[in-house]
Parts: C-alpha cells; structure tokens; sequence
C-alpha cells in the first residue's frame, strides 16, 4: 500500500479516575516503589525488569518492586527470577487486581516501569503519566513513538541500563519533574475525539 494512502489513528486515552495514593502504598506495603502493570507473558520482559529492580534495591533499603496483573503464560521465568533475585522478600505479585487498586497503585508509585520488548501501542504508561507519575519503558515496539521524550526509553533487554534509569527516576528531581511536565503534556495528544477527526 503506497505511504500516502495510509492512515494513522492512535487511541484515544480516557480521562483517569482520581486515584488514592495512600490507598495504593497500603497495597505495596511501603510509600516507595515502582509499578509494572499488566498481564505476565514474556513480551512484558519482567524477569529483566526484576534484575533491574535487584540494582536499584542494593542503593535504596526502602524501595519494593510491585507487580500486577494475572498470570498469562511464560509466568514460571518471572517466578523464577523473583525467586533467585538478592531483594525478593520486597517484590510484591499482587496478581489481578480491580479497576479502583489500579488507579490507587498508579497514583502512589513512585515511578512506573514498562520494559515492554513489543507492544501495538501502550495505555498503562499513558495512564501513569495522566497521574504525574514519571516512567521508565522499553526503546522497542511502539512505544517511542507513543511516548516520545516523556519517558525514559532504554534498551529493554539491557539490565544495567534499565538499573540506571529507575535510579534516575529515584534520586534525580530535575528530571522527574521533567518527566511529569513532559507526561502531561504528551497524553493530551491522545483523545477520543482527535481520533473521530482522523477519520476526515
């Protein structure tokens, strides 16, 4: 199909609900971690996301990893690297949780972790940033275009980076301020109604 023939239509975003952070440390179990959100498969690349995480935990004795959303399939190499990870008793698997949990544990993180190695398109950091919470995701699939400069984009297969930049997201203020401005801004592109008008 020639370029110029091709249409492109992202999603619209829909408007969050407002989240309880209180409500979302009580389910982490501490008022500093990051989030990762979706169903576990093995394009969610969360076994590195913990190796990530075991960096992070090694210079902050407070943080926890949070992880949520069912098991899909591949769900043994999460349980396996959670298992041999030097920080497991602070990664929490809520599994499922209900539409409200979500928004709450969104809302009290502090930051949001999406070291996806493919995906189409990418609510959850969308939702993150619609909340002011600054994330970290994979340079891979859609999500560079999705996310731009509002995001911290690494290698999602590359520990050491992924480490770096949840530690960035932690200790550096200028930039997640940054991130937060830059968050807002980014998901306003994303409307139900620029959509419909795509279409004319």
């Amino acid at each position: 199909v020639p370029f110029d023939e091709i249409t492109r239509i992202p999603p619209g975003v829909d408007a969050p609900t407002a989240g309880d952070p209180a409500a979302g440390h009580a389910l982490a179990g501490t008022t500093r971690y990051v989030l990762a959100l979706g169903t576990v498969e093995p394009r969610k690349n969360l076994p590195v996301l913990v190796e990530a995480f075991d960096q992070l935990a090694e210079d902050d004795p407070d943080v926890r990893l949070v992880i949520a959303g069912p098991s899909g399939w591949g769900a043994e190499a999460l349980e396996r690297a959670v298992g041999t990870a030097r920080a497991s008793d602070r990664i929490h698997r809520l599994g499922w949780v209900s539409g409200s949990q979500r928004v709450d544990l969104l809302a009290g993180a502090t930051a949001f972790a999406y070291p996806s190695v493919y995906e189409g398109f990418g609510f959850p950091p969308l939702e993150a940033m619609q909340l002011g919470i600054p994330v970290v995701a994979g340079d891979a699939g859609a999500l560079p275009e999705v996310l731009g400069d509002a995001a911290l984009l690494t290698d999602p297969l590359d520990v050491d980076s992924l480490a770096t930049a949840l530690y960035d997201l932690f200790e550096n203020t200028a930039l997640r301020d940054r991130l937060v401005t830059a968050g807002h801004e980014r998901v306003r592109r994303y409307t139900w109604d620029a959509a419909a008008t795509a279409f004319t």
